[in-house]
């Protein structure tokens, strides 16, 4: 059963350290989600550590450039990232 309204999360990880990806897929039965927004950690050397230091090097940090449009999603992985995509359901 298909719940009305309410929110959805979908969680990425990239692996691998290369370039920044894009991703998209198709919606499927979620289609009519409204991006919310996108938060994600990584992006920075496989051997950083938040230190007393530099207590701030890995934290979730919002990702812009993510869209939901007409049943497909967008949006881009850094390399070493997790992601956490946001949407509304209408």
């Amino acid at each position: 059963q298909k719940e009305e309204g309410g929110e959805r999360t979908v969680s990425v990880a990239k692996t691998i350290e290369a370039e920044e990806e894009p991703l998209a897929w198709a919606l499927g039965e979620f289609e009519g989600l409204e991006q919310i927004g996108q938060r994600g950690v990584g992006g920075v050397s496989e051997d950083a550590r938040n230190t007393y230091e530099h207590p701030d090097q890995i934290l979730p940090r919002p990702c812009p450039g993510t869209k939901a449009d007409g049943g497909m999603v967008e949006a881009s992985l850094k390399p070493l990232s997790w992601n956490m995509l946001r949407f509304s359901v209408k």
